[in-house]
């Protein structure tokens, strides 16, 4: 179950990032980047909301699981599990045994996976200054039209790519989306979708993050937002 506390530790901060014509210096757009970004986690704290994720392989589902989640007094995000199913028949004998031993492996692959995710959504000062000084920056097109749309390849390991969609009304996210090399025969494609609180902070609504060559899924989303009193 670790790998499923650390899709919900990728999917609790909502990025937030202004984009204004006076921002032309990567510098200084990382730097209010990382400020904004931190202002909107510290907002996100005073909520508590529910997760609901299924990991699927195939098209097959394996194992769902809805978990409550809150901030405590020391600002650590805490998750209490509601339910848990598993979807996969259990088997007997050696049968059973390397079963076992697949579904380790599988549970060491996501984890792996979702880290992987969590250093783009995550990233450090020098690495956003990297990130914004080989970005493209262009109209939204399609269901992101009006918004605005910031592209780069190669930010964290040779060959990826991370694009993020921004509000320029709001200067709020409204997209993230990866596509990274997990090895040479292994590639990692993941979607952040974002929304804002009524009266609130930003945060991910809805996270999907596949590998296409193993027909892996893992798509978590969050709801029931509540203000703590």
């Amino acid at each position: 179950m670790k790998y499923l506390v650390l899709v919900m530790l990728v999917i609790a901060v909502g990025s937030v990032f202004p984009v204004t014509a006076q921002d032309t210096d990567s510098a200084q757009r990382a730097l209010k980047y990382a400020e904004v970004q931190q202002k909107n986690t510290d907002a996100l704290k005073e909520y508590s909301w529910k997760t609901r994720t299924e990991i699927s392989m195939n098209d097959q589902s394996m194992l769902t699981a809805l978990i409550q989640a809150r901030f405590d007094a020391d600002g650590e995000l805490q998750h209490t599990t509601i339910s848990s199913e598993s979807h996969v028949e259990k088997m007997r004998g050696m049968r059973g045994r390397k079963q076992k031993q697949k579904l380790e492996e599988l549970g060491q692959l996501i984890e792996k996976v979702v880290s992987v995710q969590a250093s783009y959504v995550i990233m450090s000062k020098g690495q956003l200054v990297d990130f914004f000084e080989k970005a493209t920056f262009e109209d939204g097109t399609g269901e992101m039209k009006g918004m605005k749309k910031i592209h780069a390849k190669s930010v964290l390991v040779r060959n990826d790519e991370l694009t993020l969609w921004i509000d320029p009304s709001t200067g709020l996210n409204r997209k993230l989306t990866i596509k990274t090399p997990l090895d040479e025969q292994t590639v990692v494609e993941g979607t952040i979708d974002y929304k804002t609180i009524k009266d609130g902070p930003t945060t991910a609504s809805v996270s999907v993050l596949t590998i296409p060559s193993q027909g892996i899924g893992i798509r978590s989303e969050r709801f029931d937002f509540i203000k703590q009193l």
